[in-house]
C-alpha cells in the first residue's frame, strides 16, 4: 500500500514538473534567455529530486519501525506462549494428567543450521577469542617496547641533553624519567605505560596527549612546553613555594593557632605532597587526621576541608581555622561512649516502657549514679528497697556490666543473660541416615522476609494436606552453616542456594518460596482492614524506638487485645522484645496467624479483596509461585488449622558460640593451637553465632521430624 502511494506521488510530481517545464520554456523562449532557462530547469529538477528523496527516506524509516514493532510483538508472543504452556501443565497436573515438555528455545534456519544461543557454544569460539586477545597483547607489548626504547634513546642523546641543560633542565632517571631544575625538583615527568601510551606530567598537572602512542607527537609536545610554558611553570613553582612557606609559618608560629591546638590536644602533621597538591594535616591525639589544609598545584588555591580560603587575608584565614578547631570534640572514643551510655540510662527515668518493666518485675532502679575513678554505678533494688544488683559502666572499657551488691567484680551484662532454659531433652545419640524427606502429601514453602540485602526472617511452612494442618517453624538468622550466617546466603548466592541449604538443614525438600519486603505485611494487613492480636505479656522493646512529639521512647504495648493496622502490626513483627530474635520469630508467627484468621472470613463475595491480597503479595515479593497457583492455595488451604509457636533456639536444639573471623568485629577471643608440642594463642576477631548442640546437625532434623509428626 505504501509502495503504491509512493509511486502515485512520484508520478504526480513528475507530471507537474513537465507541465511547469513547458510553461517556463514558452516564457524563456519569449525572452530569449537560454542560459537562465537552463539554470532554472536545473534548480527545479534538483528541488524535485530532494522532495522525492526525502519522502523515500521517511518511507524507509516507517518500514524499519514497523519491522521493529513486529520483532517486539513476536518476542511478547513467544513469552505468552511459554507462559501458557506452563499454565497448561499446571492444569494437567491438577487433573492428575501427565505433563508434557514444550520446547520453544530451539531455533533453526531454513537450511537447518542451528542459530547461536545457549547450549550451542562451539569450543573453537574460545580458541578464536583467545588468539585474538593474545594477538592484541603481543601488539601492545611491541608498542610498549618500541616506545620505551625511543624515549630512552631520545632523552639520553647528547644533543637533547645539551638542549635540556640550555633551559636549566637536567635528566634524572628512576621509576620515571624526570627533567629536574637546579634544585632537583622535577619540572617534567616522562614515562611509558604498559599499554604503550606516553605519560607527560608537569610539576603542576598531567598533560593530556591527543596521540598518546605517537612518539613524534610526544616529542613535539614536550618541546612546545619547554619553549612556550617553561617560564610560566617555573614562576608558578616559585609562587607555590612562597605559599607553602607562608602556610607553614602561620601554622607553627601563630599564637592563636598554637593555643587552640594545645587546648584541643591536637597535633600539626608533616607536609605531604601528591601529584596535584600539598597538604597539611591536623591530627587528633591518636594521630587520626581530622582536618586537612590543602594547596592545589595547578591553581595555587587553598582549601580547608571543603572551604576555599585565601592566603591574601591571613587574619580571616586564622579566624576560620581557630573557629573550626574550637568546636572539635576532642574527647576520645571511649569518653564519648561512656557519656552516651550515661545519658541513655538517665533518659530511662521518663521512659514509660522501662517504668512498666520495673513495675511488672517488682523492681526499683536508682537513677542517682555513684561515680568512682573506674566506674559509674546504679543500684537495682527489690520491692523492699534492698540492693540486689549493681549495674555499672566500666570506665576502662566503656562496657555495661553487672555485679552482686557485695562483690567488686562483675560480668558483661550480655554475658550474665544466660542462655534460655532448655525446654526439651535431646536424645543422646541422633543419627539420621535417610534422604531428604519429599512427598506429594506435603507442600514445603519458605516464607522469608528481607530487610536490605540480607534475609532476616525465615519461616519453614509445611502444608500437610491429609491432616489439614499448616505448621510454622522459624529459623534464626544467626544460624552458622557452611562458614557463614544463613541470613547472608541469599545476598551472596541467590534464592536457589538458600533453598538448598534450608532443605539440607531441615531434612525436608523445599521447592517453593515467598520472599517479601518487610513493608508488604503492612500493606496486606491494611487491605483486610487490620487484624486482631492478643499479647499475653507486655511488649517492651528498648531496641525499637517510637517517635512521639519528636521524642524517642521505648516501644511499649501492655498485655491485652489490640486491633492493629499495618504500621502497628509491623512494629510488633519487627520488635525483638529485649533483643531476643526468638521472641520476634514467635511474634511474626502471631501476626501471620492473625492475618490468616482475618483471611478465613473472606469468601467468594470478597473476590476483589482476595485478588488484591494475592496480587499484592506477588507484586511486592520475589516468588516462584504463580498468581493462579497462589489463588488455588488460598481457597484450598485457608481453613487449615495453623500450628505455630515453633522456633529453633537455644531453648531446644541450638547453642551460642563465638566464631573466629578474618575481618574486624567488636568481639575478640583468644584462639589457641598446638604447634610442635607448644601451645600458641593469639587474639582474633569473632562473632556470636548459633550452631546445633554438640555441632550435631541431625538434632535440627530430629526437631523438625518431631514437630511435624514424621
Amino acid at each position: 500500500m505504501k509502495k503504491k502511494a509512493f509511486l502515485l506521488f512520484s508520478f504526480r510530481m513528475k507530471k507537474k514538473a513537465i507541465s511547469l517545464f513547458k510553461r517556463l520554456k514558452k516564457i524563456v523562449s519569449a525572452l530569449n534567455i537560454k542560459r537562465d532557462f537552463l539554470i532554472i530547469v536545473l534548480l527545479i529538477f534538483g528541488l524535485l529530486q530532494w522532495v522525492i528523496n526525502r519522502h523515500l527516506v521517511q518511507t524507509v524509516d516507517q518500514i524499519a519501525q514497523a519491522n521493529q514493532n513486529i520483532l517486539q510483538d513476536s518476542s511478547h508472543l513467544q513469552k505468552y506462549v511459554k507462559d501458557f504452556a506452563i499454565d497448561l501443565n499446571e492444569i494437567r497436573r491438577f487433573l492428575l494428567l501427565p505433563i508434557r515438555e514444550y520446547n520453544f528455545d530451539e531455533q533453526t534456519t531454513e537450511t537447518g543450521d542451528q542459530e547461536e544461543g545457549k547450549g550451542n557454544e562451539d569450543p573453537l569460539v574460545s580458541l578464536f577469542s583467545y588468539l585474538e586477545r593474545t594477538g592484541e597483547n603481543e601488539a601492545q607489548k611491541a608498542v610498549y617496547s618500541q616506545n620505551y626504547k625511543d624515549l630512552e634513546a631520545y632523552l639520553n642523546a647528547k644533543e637533547n641533553l645539551t638542549y635540556f641543560e640550555s633551559h636549566g633542565l637536567f635528566l634524572q632517571n628512576g621509576m620515571t624519567s624526570n627533567l629536574v631544575n637546579d634544585q632537583g625538583i622535577p619540572v617534567f615527568k616522562l614515562s611509558v605505560e604498559e599499554n604503550g601510551q606516553f605519560q607527560l606530567q608537569t610539576y603542576l598537572e598531567n598533560v593530556k596527549l591527543a596521540k598518546p602512542t605517537d612518539f613524534d607527537f610526544f616529542k613535539s609536545t614536550l618541546r612546545d612546553l619547554i619553549e612556550k610554558k617553561l617560564d610560566s611553570i617555573q614562576a608558578a613553582m616559585q609562587k607555590l613555594k612562597e605559599s607553602r612557606q607562608t602556610i607553614y609559618t602561620l601554622l607553627t608560629t601563630n599564637s592563636e593557632i598554637q593555643e587552640v591546638l594545645t587546648k584541643q590536644s591536637l597535633i600539626l602533621g608533616q607536609e605531604k605532597e601528591s601529584a596535584v597538591d600539598f597538604s597539611f594535616e591536623i591530627l587528633s591525639a591518636e594521630n587520626v587526621p581530622i582536618y586537612v589544609l590543602s594547596l592545589a598545584k595547578a591553581t595555587n588555591q587553598l582549601t580547608w576541608g571543603e572551604k576555599a580560603i585565601s592566603l591574601d587575608n591571613q587574619v580571616k584565614m586564622v579566624a576560620t581555622l581557630v573557629s573550626d578547631l574550637m568546636v572539635y570534640d576532642n574527647r576520645s572514643d571511649l569518653e564519648k561512649t561512656i557519656a552516651d551510655l550515661k545519658k541513655s540510662i538517665a533518659d530511662l527515668e521518663t521512659d514509660n516502657g522501662f517504668q512498666a518493666l520495673l513495675k511488672n518485675q517488682g523492681l526499683n532502679f536508682s537513677f542517682q549514679p555513684t561515680e568512682t575513678e573506674d566506674s559509674i554505678s546504679y543500684n537495682l533494688l527489690n520491692s523492699a528497697n534492698e540492693v540486689i544488683r549493681v549495674i555499672y559502666i566500666d570506665k576502662i572499657t566503656g562496657e555495661l556490666k553487672v555485679r552482686m551488691s557485695d562483690s567488686e567484680v562483675g560480668n558483661l551484662l550480655t554475658n550474665d543473660l544466660s542462655a534460655e532454659k532448655k525446654t526439651i531433652e535431646l536424645p543422646e545419640n541422633v543419627v539420621l541416615t535417610e534422604e531428604t524427606v519429599e512427598n506429594e502429601e506435603d507442600l514445603n514453602i519458605l516464607i522469608a522476609g528481607k530487610n536490605g540485602s540480607n534475609v532476616d526472617t525465615m519461616i519453614f511452612t509445611q502444608i500437610n494436606i491429609p491432616k489439614h494442618k499448616i505448621t510454622l517453624i522459624s529459623l534464626p538468622r544467626d544460624l552458622y552453616h557452611e562458614n557463614r550466617k544463613i541470613n547472608s546466603v541469599y545476598a551472596d548466592y541467590g534464592m536457589n542456594e538458600l533453598l538448598r541449604r534450608i532443605s539440607q538443614i531441615t531434612g525436608y525438600k523445599v521447592n517453593q518460596y515467598v520472599l517479601v519486603d518487610m513493608y508488604v505485611f503492612r500493606d496486606l494487613i491494611d487491605l483486610v482492614g487490620g487484624v486482631n492480636v492478643t499479647l499475653e505479656n507486655d511488649l517492651i522493646d528498648p531496641t525499637y524506638k517510637v517517635l512521639q512529639n519528636g521524642v524517642a521512647s521505648t516501644l511499649y504495648y501492655p498485655a491485652g487485645t489490640y486491633h492493629l493496622n499495618g504500621t502497628e502490626s509491623l512494629r510488633i513483627a519487627r520488635s525483638r522484645h529485649t533483643t531476643s530474635d526468638y521472641d520476634r520469630a514467635d511474634r511474626q508467627q502471631l501476626i501471620l496467624g492473625a492475618l490468616q484468621k482475618k483471611a478465613q472470613g473472606l469468601g467468594f463475595g470478597d473476590a476483589t479483596t482476595i485478588i488484591k491480597l494475592v496480587q499484592t503479595v506477588l507484586d511486592k515479593t520475589e516468588t516462584n509461585i504463580a498468581f493462579e497457583q497462589a489463588l488455588r492455595y488460598y481457597f484450598r488451604y485457608q481453613n487449615f488449622n495453623l500450628n505455630r509457636g515453633f522456633v529453633l533456639s537455644t531453648a531446644n536444639v541450638l547453642e551460642s558460640v563465638k566464631i573466629p573471623v578474618n575481618y574486624n568485629t567488636s568481639l575478640q577471643i583468644q584462639s589457641c593451637s598446638v604447634v610442635k608440642s607448644k601451645q600458641i594463642c593469639e587474639t582474633k576477631n569473632a562473632l556470636y553465632a548459633l550452631i546445633p548442640r554438640n555441632n550435631n546437625w541431625d538434632y535440627i532434623k530430629w526437631y523438625f521430624r518431631e514437630t511435624l509428626g514424621d
